[in-house]
């Protein structure tokens, strides 16, 4: 497992600041943003790819049919990416939501069933899928931040793997965070490069699958659940603001906590403090529940 996550780590370091100068030859650059107080010039995109290569190599190291499988369901979600990133900047949402519906139902029927899939609980974990991919791409609008945040619940997924005798949930858990700590030397404030929508769209994917995979296997939900609260408050708050205000929920604006929190003079290094430390807190209390779960 150690060589795994280093190889992983090791490998996104490398890719990621390789990506730096692939970016612009594939137009995949983020111009400034007038939401994103901090983003003054332009920079390029496709960090995800780093990530991505990173979770492979780290995966390959320790081959297994479940490893293969795990990067295949990942494809559709990162081809959306980074299409967005590149070549479809002004994709619609309607598109977007629609490849995020079909790619999960796929997910969901490779991880408990075509039968299942087509149930209402087969929907929701569907819908869960397609939420969970948006709530880490909601986060990415501060260096750093969404990549840091879904490195901790990765770790926190890989103990709670640990403690319920999953140990494969548990390697896949700890290569992609190994593989995102290797794109974050690089996206760290201030950031060179983004993960972009190819990056946001993968590890959100991941990390949903992950969860649905430990559900299955018989982590409690509400440990799941709190392990995930961040990414998921981001994603209800964000919803919630937007629709208050009559804007629509799939057009990106300035709603995003973080952003608020930038415009009135925070500095990103506190923003990402204060995310990881209700991160850590929500994880812990996790764990305090699957403790109490085994008592």
């Amino acid at each position: 497992m150690i060589n795994a996550a280093l190889l992983a780590f090791l490998t996104s370091l490398l890719t990621t600041w390789a990506m730096r100068a692939c970016a612009p030859r594939l137009n995949a650059i983020a111009e400034r943003d007038p939401y994103v107080v901090t983003h003054l010039a332009p920079t390029p995109l496709l960090g995800g790819i780093g990530v991505f290569a990173g979770l492979s190599s780290g995966l390959a190291s320790q081959f297994s049919p479940e490893a293969a499988a795990f990067l295949v369901v990942l494809l559709p979600l990162s081809f959306l990416g980074f299409a967005k990133d590149s070549y479809a900047k002004n994709l619609g949402p309607l598109p977007q939501i629609v490849v995020e519906i079909l790619a999960g139902a796929a997910i969901v029927a490779w991880i408990f069933g075509p039968a299942f899939a087509l149930t209402w609980i087969g929907a929701a974990c569907t819908i869960f899928i397609a939420g969970f991919v948006n709530a880490t791409n909601f986060l990415d609008v501060s260096d750093g931040l969404a990549g840091s945040v879904s490195a901790f619940v990765c770790l926190s997924l890989a103990i709670a793997a640990h403690l319920n005798a999953l140990p494969l949930l548990s390697l896949h858990a700890i290569v992609l965070a190994c593989a995102i700590a290797g794109f974050l030397v690089w996206n760290r404030p201030k950031a060179s490069i983004f993960m972009g929508d190819t990056g946001s769209f993968m590890i959100g994917g991941a990390v949903a699958v992950m969860v649905l995979q430990a559900w299955r296997d018989g982590v409690p939900i509400l440990v799941l659940l709190l392990i995930c609260a961040v990414p998921l408050g981001e994603l209800a708050l964000t919803t919630v603001m937007r629709l208050a205000t009559g804007r629509s929920p799939f057009r990106g604006d300035s709603s995003h906590l973080s952003l608020r929190l930038l415009s009135q003079g925070a500095s990103q290094w506190s923003i990402l403090a204060l995310y990881m430390g209700a991160t850590a807190t929500t994880c812990l209390l996790g764990f305090a529940v699957l403790y109490s779960w085994h008592l």
